[in-house]
């Protein structure tokens, strides 16, 4: 692509993809897709956890679980979407990762 095609390919993402023209050009940070993935497709990894797990835990724990590699960044930076939740938020998303990510079953599929 020429640098022109790029300008207008980026631009046309304002209209098409607002929420990646917004992270890449207003907040851009090098880890701007994380905060972008954080804010806006948690809830799509937490449909994909859950059919993948059988619907066998209650939605919040895939919710929770969906923080995973989104929380903290780069240099141990914590994600915009992370930093907006409540203190009781965040513990019972860490205690979903310690009693399902880090200590759940190893029994593999």
């Amino acid at each position: 692509m020429t640098q022109a095609e790029q300008i207008a390919y980026v631009n046309s993402l304002r209209t098409n993809f607002p929420g990646i023209y917004d992270y890449y050009i207003e907040r851009y940070k090098p880890t701007w897709n994380h905060n972008q993935m954080a804010s806006h497709y948690r809830g799509t990894i937490a449909d994909i956890l859950q059919e993948f797990d059988d619907f066998a835990k209650p939605r919040q724990v895939y919710e929770d679980l969906s923080w995973v590699g989104l929380r903290i960044l780069e240099d141990g930076v914590t994600s915009i979407a992370w930093d907006s939740l409540t203190q009781s938020e965040k513990d019972n998303v860490l205690s979903n990762f310690n009693t399902y990510f880090f200590n759940g079953t190893s029994n593999c599929n």
